[in-house]
């Protein structure tokens, strides 16, 4: 193995690392923000499903950036650190910066970049149809994120599911020694007189079991507040409507585990692919190793993460946060088994926007939704003129 191949194989550690922090909130933000599940579980459960699922699931994708975006018989192992390096980069200083865009986008178009200052011929049906894709996922996840809020507005009672919300967020966030997160939890629940939740004397709760302690808001009674809402606000007959608040928050888990899984096929790729554009590595390998980075960065770094999406998400209730993150796993997983790869965050912004259409236009945040237009601009410029300077300057060096 040569110098070159050890120092990509380090640079896609460091990547898939730094991938792993930054996507821990997209996937277990929502069963977290509703303590559906607690810190050190939702960290866990993300570490393994995404590494079984950059293992046994990313083949298809990474063989689409690996070897059908340039012409991978054409690419060295500079050209490879080129990419990756560069996507990782911009990756690290636009979440600095609290830019919004798609590593995704960026990582294409760093290959793209690579491509063209190395004259490396590129092959641009591969890049219309991922541009269609990136198109068509938020559309397809607002639609769907509005339908399944609607539809579980059937069953739950807006109201019901609101003060659930306060219910199980209002003492998380309050405890925050971040003034901004606390104020905006004031302000929410003084819109929701259902709520009853009031600030804790310290940022601990009480003792508990582990089955409580990991996975609080599935093995509690219902509060009473949330019972009152239901009952007098059911579409249904009261007992279903209180089974399904009963389980939902266990359902909202489940489904932050398939996202965790389908995190790991859909964006072990950023990091890995290069590694069997060159041959070093067999695909399922390649995914392994992207895998288990992933993992160890949600581990290490992913629960500030997870925080700060709380406080994000502090003006969704029970049903929302259900739909958005459940529709972001389905659009997501349809795109990798068609090969394709897209966003998770954008598809999650766009099932948050749906759901949010679904309660009014007040609920939506068009902040974000200006953030995914920002992103399909800043990203693909940036990663062509970065990787195609990196690459021009290895190509310079090397000879």
């Amino acid at each position: 193995m040569s110098f070159a191949e050890i120092v990509l194989i380090l640079v896609v550690v460091g990547f898939a690392w730094n991938l792993g922090v930054h996507y821990t909130g997209a996937v277990m933000g929502m069963p977290y923000a509703t303590r559906a599940i607690a810190t050190l579980p939702a960290l866990i459960l993300i570490g393994v499903f995404t590494i079984l699922g950059a293992t046994f699931a990313s083949g298809g994708v990474q063989q689409t950036v690996g070897l059908h975006i340039i012409d991978a018989h054409l690419v060295t192992a500079p050209d490879a650190i080129a990419i990756v390096l560069a996507a990782g980069t911009l990756t690290m200083f636009y979440n600095y910066k609290k830019v919004p865009t798609s590593t995704i986008q960026i990582l294409v178009f760093c290959v793209v970049g690579v491509g063209l200052a190395g004259n490396i011929p590129v092959n641009w049906a591969t890049i219309a149809r991922l541009a269609v894709l990136w198109v068509i996922a938020p559309v397809v996840a607002c639609l769907l994120g509005f339908i399944f809020t609607r539809l579980l507005d059937l069953v739950i009672p807006p109201n019901a599911a609101r003060a659930q919300v306060s219910e199980q967020v209002a003492p998380l966030v309050l405890s925050s020694p971040e003034p901004e997160a606390r104020a905006s939890v004031d302000a929410a629940l003084r819109t929701r007189p259902a709520a009853t939740a009031t600030r804790p004397a310290s940022g601990r709760e009480p003792s508990r079991g582990v089955w409580s302690g990991w996975f609080p808001a599935v093995a509690r009674p219902l509060a009473r507040a949330v019972r009152t809402e239901a009952e007098q606000t059911h579409r249904l007959p009261v007992p279903i409507t209180l089974a399904a608040l009963r389980w939902l928050p266990g359902l909202l888990v489940l489904v932050g585990i398939a996202a965790s899984f389908v995190l790991g096929a859909n964006d072990v790729s950023n990091a890995t692919a290069v590694l069997i554009t060159i041959n070093l590595f067999p695909v399922m390998a390649a995914g392994l190793i992207g895998g288990v980075a992933m993992a160890v960065g949600a581990l290490t770094w992913g629960r500030r993460i997870l925080h700060t999406v709380a406080f994000d998400v502090v003006r969704m209730d029970l049903s929302m946060a259900s739909a958005a993150q459940g529709v972001q796993a389905l659009v997501v997983i349809a795109a990798v088994s068609q090969g394709l790869f897209t966003s998770m965050n954008q598809a999650l912004i766009g099932a948050m926007a749906g759901t949010g259409l679904a309660r009014g236009k007040q609920t939506v945040q068009w902040k974000q939704i200006k953030g995914i237009l920002r992103g399909w601009l800043i990203g693909p410029v940036s990663g062509i003129v970065l990787a195609g300077a990196l690459e021009l300057l290895a190509r310079l060096l090397h000879g």
